[in-house]
């Protein structure tokens, strides 16, 4: 049945996995010396764990709750749907992926400016990272414009799933 084999033999090796986790963590802390007091923090450091992580835990969740209810509407349209609709979305995150680098490498090197006291670094900085993340915007999606069967066929399995990648990266007009 296509990917469900796949999926299904994922899912039970990760709760294998995860099931034997603490049995295997409490058998090496016996060897490590860990002092029980020492696995609970106490509450405020539990508070600042909890302040840091559950923002992108709630991402991760949301991106999940997202692709979930995407590939449940996509159920009825066949695998190359959902092969094209997953390549399209891989193409789209390597694009996004150098610009992001550079979104979040900025923020700490304008920083160090800052506390330094260099104002004049910090704009630099700033300019730097905008004509950078802008020519990457300009330079990357024209990669996809590459003839769609060359740039995407290397992914896609099969042609019904490059052509559904090329229409949903919006490569060529739909004539659905």
């Amino acid at each position: 049945r296509g990917g469900a084999g796949p999926g299904w033999a994922c899912a039970l090796s990760l709760a294998v996995g995860v099931a034997r986790m603490p049995p295997s963590s409490a058998r090496l802390a016996r060897f490590g010396g860990v002092d029980a007091r020492e696995r609970r923090p106490p509450p405020p450091v539990w508070r600042r764990i909890l302040a840091i992580g559950l923002p992108p835990g709630g991402e991760f969740a949301l991106m999940f709750v997202f692709m979930g209810v995407t590939y449940w509407c996509l159920r009825g349209l066949g695998t190359d749907a959902q092969a094209g609709y997953g390549i399209g979305m891989r193409v789209m995150q390597a694009i996004f992926l150098p610009i992001m680098a550079i979104a979040f490498a900025v923020a700490p090197v304008a920083g160090q400016h800052v506390g330094a006291g260099r104002g004049a670094r910090v704009l630099a900085t700033l300019r730097s990272a905008a004509l950078i993340g802008s020519a990457a915007l300009f330079a990357l999606p024209l990669l996809c414009h590459w003839p769609p069967p060359r740039f995407l066929g290397p992914f896609a399995g099969t042609a019904p799933a490059a052509a559904v990648a090329t229409r949903f990266l919006g490569l060529r007009p739909s004539r659905l």
